[in-house]
């Protein structure tokens, strides 16, 4: 829950610092207000493990750096589309410590994403804040999975679950359903972004040796809630 506040307040102060940005067209130059199609997103999130195959899944952090791509015809009416490629390294907690060393007590994944995101205008094309709600699907390639053991969190030794140590028993394709707001001036933004795993990622996951058991088949989907951004 801590982390979750922290999260609400680096989003309104990020906000509020962006609204004071100059970023006015000068009024001798009676041209459409321009923005680069191109931008770097920079940004932390907030994530939950969703379903029980592992127990006890508590909210964890994550970050994320990437670029965005606004095609042009995203000004010229209410929908446009944009589309992302993000590195993300995301950390997902369980309150297990008090089961011993060989407790589960955190996974945590790198993902190249690319969200494909169509995007509704909510201020004028020419406003020297672009304003637009963004929405679509968000496929994220898992390329590092590895688990951690005991109240100290220690990488869990190869040789006691997996033959691969960068491969935990989990499906390499999430596809995660994205709804956000974004906020962008010519000089800088700001995003928002809620996104939620639709396919089931469990891969006939069990790690044996650690508690509590696994391999029960339950679902396993990811819910992450993130803020960036964008210059």
């Amino acid at each position: 829950m801590t982390r979750f506040i922290y999260l609400l307040i680096f989003t309104f102060i990020s906000q509020g610092l962006f609204s004071q940005t100059m970023s006015n067209t000068p009024e001798e130059m009676n041209e459409a207000f321009e923005r680069s199609p191109l931008a770097l997103k920079l940004g932390i999130s907030i994530n939950q493990w969703l379903g029980t195959e592992v127990s006890n899944p508590r909210p964890g952090t994550g970050f994320m750096a990437g670029f965005v791509y606004a095609a042009k015809e995203a000004d010229k009416g209410n929908v446009g589309f944009q589309t992302e490629l993000n590195i993300r390294l995301n950390k997902y907690p369980f309150a297990n410590e008090d089961q011993g060393k060989s407790a589960l007590t955190r996974i945590s994944l790198i993902q190249a994403e690319i969200p494909i995101l169509g995007a509704y205008a909510l201020s004028s094309p020419n406003s020297d804040r672009y304003k637009n709600i963004l929405f679509g699907l968000a496929p994220a390639f898992t390329f590092s999975s590895r688990a951690y053991v005991g109240a100290d969190k220690l990488p869990l030794e190869k040789d006691n679950y997996l033959e691969s140590w960068k491969s935990l028993p989990l499906e390499p394709m999430a596809i995660s359903l994205a709804i956000g707001y974004q906020s962008r001036s010519d000089v800088a933004g700001f995003q928002v972004m809620l996104k939620w795993t639709l396919n089931d990622l469990n891969r006939n996951f069990a790690i044996e040796g650690t508690l509590p058991e696994t391999g029960t088949g339950k679902p396993i989907r990811l819910l992450n809630l993130e803020t960036a951004f964008v210059f």
